[in-house]
């Protein structure tokens, strides 16, 4: 694969780490192919999407690597990508809810 700049959005209730299908889509000639996957993902409003596959790379940000697995689906233009609690504990990342920083 190669270097794609995404915005990634922190979201600690998030249980998986997930990637917006169109993000992924226009990056995919880039990225390693994504594998099957069977999860269907609950949504803050109750709504079941079934997810579009797995991806699995590498990401860094702040001169820190980490590999990891996204879900695919339409987050709708809300976001590009979704750091959630898997990638909290590669990072050890803490959310301070005081002022808002991971």
């Amino acid at each position: 694969g190669e270097l794609v700049d995404v915005v990634a959005t922190f979201d600690d209730c998030a249980m998986v780490n997930c990637i917006d299908a169109a993000v992924f889509e226009g990056a995919r000639a880039m990225l390693s192919s994504p594998g099957a996957s069977p999860r269907v993902l609950r949504m803050a409003n109750g709504v079941l999407v079934p997810s579009g596959g797995c991806w699995r790379g590498k990401i860094s940000m702040g001169g820190v690597s980490a590999v990891g697995k996204w879900e695919i689906f339409s987050g709708g233009g809300a976001w590009q990508m979704l750091l959630g609690k898997p990638m909290f504990k590669v990072f050890g990342a803490t959310h301070e809810y005081v002022d808002n920083t991971v």
